[in-house]
C-alpha cells in the first residue's frame, strides 16, 4: 500500500486523544455500607460492568473514526487492486507532447501523421474519469504548461494543435513537462509523446538524457514514433540574390540551394516575382546542390521573391523567400567646405544618365549637426571640419553609408583625428609631389569589389587609366580593404567598417590640384556605382528563422501608428508607445514569407521569414535517447496501445472507503453514546 499524501500520517498521534480523555473522566466508586440496600449490590455490579464495556466500545468506536479520517486525507493506494470491483481509479496526471512541425504533415493511407495522432490521443482520452488532470501542449507552443482538469470538454485544446511551420523544441517541451509532472500530487503520472522524431525540433537532443532522468520514478512515459512512410520530397531554401548593387532594368541572379530526400523524385523549380512566374528549371533526381536563376525586371519599390517546387509529400519546404528593395529615387546629401570642392562630383552624380534616379541636396558641413540625415540613402562629405560626429555615428548606426573626400585644404592631422573620432584607428600623412614634379599612380585594383560591377565588359582584360596624383594623404596602416592601391602600396580608396554601415574612404581631394583623377573617364561612373552599392546595402536581410522575433527598424523614419501586413495578408498594428528605441519588435513569427511594416500607408521596412530547411533532413532516429529512463515503453500505431496502458497503469484509491468507514463508525459512536449516557442518568 502506498500513500499519497503521507504527511497526513502524522494526524494519528491524534488517537490518543480519546484515551487521555477516558483515563481523565473514570470515576471511582465510593464504598457506603448500607443494609437496606445490601440486596441491590449484585444487580449494581452487573449494570456498572455494562457501563464500563460500553465506555471501551465507544473509545475504540473515537479510535477508529480518527484513525480512518486521517487515512483518508494520506489518500491510501493498493496496486493493480479493485476492492469488489468498485474501487476508485487512483488520480491521474497526464501530458500529451505532441509534435506539430511541418515533418508531421506527411500524409499515409490513415492520414496524416498530427492527424492520426490526435486520433490515438482522443481514444486515450476516453480512459480518463472526470477530475483527471490533462495537458496537451504542442511543440510550437512557447508557453508555462498548464493542466485543467478532464470533462466533457475535453478535445478543445486538442482540436487547436495544426500543422505549425515553426519547429519547436522538443526538450524544451519535455523540460515543461518534467516539471508539471513531478509537482503533481496524483498518484498516477503518464507523459505521452508523439512526433516522428527527426528534425529541427531535436537540435538539443543529448539532453534528452538528462532531462528524462529527473523524473518522477512514478512517471509512465508512453512513445508514439509515427515515422513510418518513405519520403518523396525535396527542399528549397536559402534563396539569395547574388547582386551586390540593385538598379533598375538591370539582370538579377537569384541563388539557393536544393536538397533531395528521395532518389526517384525529379522535381521542376520556379522563380516568382512579385506574384509571377519568371523563370524554371527541371532538377535531377539524385541532384542536391545549388540553382541558379538570372532574371531582369523593371519594377521598382519592394519586389518579391521566391522559389518554389512543385507539390511533393510536405509541401511547408517547398518555398524559400526572398526580398529587395529597388528605389525610384536615391537621395544624396553632398556636404563640403566650399563649392569648389564638389563641382565635379555634383557633375557626376546629376548627369543626364542619373537624372531620373539620384537626386542631390548640397550643404555645408557646419550645417550636419542641423540636418536630419538619416533621411538620405547615402551621404558624400568632402572635408572632416565636423564639429560633433554624433549625428554621422547614429547614420552608421543605421546601417548606411558614406563617401570621404578631404577638402583641398584638409591637412593630416585633421584627417586623423576626424577618423578617430569614427572610432577608426588609421594614420595618414600628407604628400607632395608637386615641386619635384613627380606624382603617384595605381599599381593595384581589386576588381571583385562591387563598386566595378557593371562598368567593364571583360573584367580579365581590365586596365584602369591611372591619373597623375600630385598630393594625397598616405596611409601608415589602413585597417580597411583595399580597393584601389597606389604604387607606393598606400591606398587611394579602401572601404572602411564603421558601426553597422559602411564608409568609401578617398586619399585624394576631388580637385585638379590634388590629381587629375576628376577628369578621368573612370571618376564619373565609378562615383555613380559607389552610390548605388551604398545605397543598396540597405537590403542585406537577417535570416529570419519561423518562431524568431522580427525586430523592425525605423531609425531615421516619420513614424505615428505602425500596420505590419503578414504573409498571409492580416493586419497587426503597433501604436506609438510601443515602439521602443527605433525598434518595432513583432513575436515569435508563425508564417514563412514577407513581413511589411507601414506608417501612413508608406513603407517603413520588410523582413523575409522562411521554414527551417533542417526540419526533415535529420537522419538520426531521437526516440532511442528515451530509453535511459526506466518506465518508457515505445508503441506503434499498430499495437493494442489501449490495453498495454491499462496494463501498465496502476492503483486504486481508498480514501473514498475509509471516509465511509468513518461516517458508519460515528453513527454508531452515536447511538452507544446516548445509550450509555441514559444508563449512566439512572445511576445519578
Amino acid at each position: 500500500m502506498t500513500f499519497l499524501n503521507p504527511a497526513m500520517l502524522f494526524g494519528l498521534l491524534a488517537a490518543s486523544i480519546p484515551i487521555l480523555l477516558h483515563l481523565l473522566n473514570l470515576r471511582k466508586l465510593k464504598k457506603i455500607e448500607f443494609s437496606t440496600v445490601a440486596f441491590l449490590k449484585e444487580l449494581q455490579k452487573t449494570k456498572i460492568r455494562k457501563v464500563k464495556i460500553k465506555q471501551i466500545i465507544l473509545l475504540i468506536l473515537r479510535i477508529l473514526i480518527i484513525l480512518s479520517l486521517v487515512f483518508a486525507f494520506a489518500r491510501p493506494t493498493i496496486d493493480s487492486v479493485s476492492i469488489g470491483g468498485a474501487a476508485s481509479t487512483a488520480k491521474t496526471s497526464a501530458i500529451f507532447l505532441v509534435d506539430d512541425s511541418f515533418s508531421m504533415s506527411v500524409i499515409t493511407d490513415k492520414g496524416s501523421y498530427l492527424n492520426i495522432s490526435k486520433k490515438i490521443i482522443a481514444e486515450i482520452l476516453n480512459e480518463f474519469e472526470e477530475g483527471d488532470e490533462v495537458a496537451i501542449p504542442a511543440f510550437s507552443m512557447n508557453q508555462k504548461l498548464d493542466f485543467f482538469q478532464f470533462q466533457d470538454g475535453k478535445t478543445k485544446s486538442l482540436a487547436d494543435i495544426e500543422v505549425s511551420e515553426i519547429s519547436g523544441s522538443f526538450t524544451e517541451s519535455l523540460v515543461s513537462a518534467v516539471n508539471a509532472l513531478n509537482e503533481s500530487d496524483n498518484f498516477n503520472k503518464e507523459l505521452y509523446i508523439f512526433s516522428d522524431f527527426t528534425g529541427a525540433g531535436f537540435s538539443n537532443a543529448s539532453e534528452i538524457d538528462s532531462i528524462i532522468s529527473k523524473l518522477d520514478e512514478r512517471v509512465k512515459v508512453y512513445s508514439f514514433n509515427m515515422n513510418s512512410a518513405v519520403l518523396k520530397n525535396g527542399v528549397v531554401s536559402n534563396l539569395k540574390i547574388k547582386n551586390q548593387i540593385i538598379e533598375k532594368n538591370t539582370p538579377i541572379n537569384f541563388s539557393a540551394v536544393y536538397k533531395n530526400q528521395s532518389e526517384s523524385y525529379n522535381a521542376v523549380a520556379s522563380l516568382y516575382i512579385n506574384g509571377k512566374r519568371m523563370a524554371q528549371q527541371n532538377i535531377d533526381s539524385k541532384k542536391s546542390g545549388n540553382l541558379g536563376f538570372e532574371v531582369s525586371t523593371n519594377s521598382s519599390g519592394l519586389i518579391e521573391a521566391f522559389i518554389e517546387l512543385e507539390d511533393d509529400d510536405i509541401l511547408n519546404d517547398n518555398r524559400s523567400y526572398t526580398a529587395l528593395y529597388v528605389p525610384e529615387q536615391i537621395r544624396v546629401g553632398l556636404f563640403s567646405e566650399n563649392s569648389g570642392d564638389i563641382s565635379f562630383i555634383t557633375s557626376a552624380l546629376q548627369s543626364s544618365i542619373n537624372q531620373n534616379i539620384i537626386t542631390v541636396d548640397k550643404k555645408k558641413l557646419s550645417q550636419i549637426s542641423s540636418t536630419n540625415i538619416l533621411q538620405y540613402d547615402v551621404v558624400v562629405l568632402v572635408g572632416t571640419d565636423v564639429e560633433n560626429t554624433n549625428k554621422l555615428e547614429d547614420y552608421f548606426n543605421a546601417g548606411k553609408g558614406l563617401v570621404l573626400f578631404p577638402s583641398e585644404k584638409t591637412t593630416g592631422v585633421e584627417f586623423n583625428r576626424f577618423l578617430a573620432s569614427l572610432g577608426i584607428e588609421d594614420s595618414y600623412q600628407l604628400i607632395e609631389n608637386i615641386e619635384n614634379g613627380t606624382f603617384n599612380e595605381f599599381d593595384k585594383y581589386d576588381l571583385n569589389h562591387p563598386t566595378f560591377a557593371n562598368i567593364f565588359e571583360n573584367v580579365e582584360k581590365v586596365k584602369l587609366g591611372s591619373p597623375q596624383i600630385y598630393k594625397f594623404l598616405k596611409s601608415k596602416n589602413s585597417s580597411g580593404r583595399n580597393i584601389i592601391t597606389l604604387a607606393d602600396n598606400s591606398a587611394f580608396l579602401s572601404e572602411q567598417k564603421v558601426n553597422n554601415g559602411s564608409m568609401l574612404l578617398y586619399n585624394i581631394a576631388p580637385v585638379l590640384s590634388w590629381s587629375d583623377f576628376p577628369v578621368k573617364g573612370i571618376f564619373a561612373p565609378l562615383i555613380t556605382k559607389q552610390v548605388f552599392y551604398l545605397s543598396s546595402k540597405l537590403n542585406e536581410l537577417e535570416n529570419y528563422i519561423c518562431g524568431d522575433d522580427i525586430y523592425f527598424d525605423v531609425s531615421g523614419k516619420a513614424v505615428s501608428q505602425c500596420k505590419l501586413i503578414k504573409p498571409d495578408n492580416t493586419e497587426l498594428f503597433f501604436p506609438p508607445d510601443s515602439i521602443k528605441n527605433n525598434i518595432v519588435k513583432y513575436r515569435d513569427a508563425e508564417l514563412s514569407g514577407i513581413y511589411k511594416l507601414f506608417s501612413q500607408g508608406k513603407l517603413l521596412n520588410y523582413a523575409v521569414v522562411n521554414v527551417n530547411p533542417n526540419e526533415v533532413f535529420a537522419k538520426e532516429n531521437h526516440e532511442d535517447k528515451l530509453s535511459g529512463f526506466a518506465n518508457v515503453f515505445k508503441l506503434s500505431t499498430n499495437d493494442n496501445y489501449i490495453e498495454e496502458i491499462k496494463h501498465e497503469r496502476f492503483g486504486s484509491e481508498l480514501w473514498r472507503y475509509f471516509l465511509i468507514f468513518a461516517f458508519l463508525l460515528a453513527v454508531i459512536e452515536m447511538l452507544v453514546a446516548k445509550n450509555t449516557k441514559k444508563e449512566l442518568s439512572e445511576f445519578n
